[in-house]
């Protein structure tokens, strides 16, 4: 709570320090998130994790300090996860289990922002911290196998399930708080005469 009350006061104190010099605009957001997510303990033989290719959708504000530099606050919905592939050798067969994790959090990012104007494009470099809560997702798994599974052996069915958010490590999958660093590049293109 100590924490949302001082990420709010700064967000005061600067949108009234910088009103008065500053120009403000206000606008959307949408694009691609290459996800990944680090998990706690070793991983098994045979596991391999990736990213997976997600979103991010919302408004944003942009405060300018000077022409070039800006602060862009926002609030975002985003999409976050990675994949998991398994195989597992039994006998004279591999059984690969194929799962994913999805999450869905509402963000809050404060990046600071370079524009440098290239005549008919303007390049954007920004990179932030951000505070995210989450709000929904699922986890799916799949299990494939290959070869000659042993007689009687049978694979489990294919699953999917809501995430559910919280602090107890035995009973919840991800914790709600999610917090960061984020970094990108954009290019603005404006036609208009």
């Amino acid at each position: 709570m100590k924490k949302t009350i001082s990420l709010v006061s700064f967000l005061m104190v600067l949108f009234i320090s910088t009103q008065s010099h500053a120009q403000i605009t206000f606008g959307a957001k949408a694009g691609l998130n290459i996800a990944n997510m680090s998990t706690s303990g070793t991983a098994a033989s045979g596991e391999t994790k990736s990213a997976i290719a997600s979103f991010h959708v919302g408004a944003i504000a942009d405060i300018g300090i000077t022409k070039e530099f800006f602060i862009e606050p926002g609030i975002l919905l985003s999409g976050k996860g990675f994949k998991d592939v398994t195989t597992i050798p039994i006998m004279q067969a591999t059984e690969t289990v194929t799962g994913s994790i999805k999450p869905l959090y509402i963000e809050i990012p404060i990046n600071a922002m370079y524009v440098a104007d290239l005549k008919t494009v303007k390049l954007q470099i920004f990179a932030g911290p951000y505070i995210g809560f989450g709000i929904g997702g699922n986890i799916n798994l799949d299990y494939s196998s290959s070869g000659t599974l042993p007689t009687g052996y049978t694979l489990p069915a294919s699953s999917s399930k809501a995430i559910k958010f919280g602090s107890d490590a035995t009973t919840d999958d991800l914790k709600m708080l999610d917090f960061g660093l984020n970094f990108g590049v954009g290019v603005e293109y404006n036609n208009c005469y």
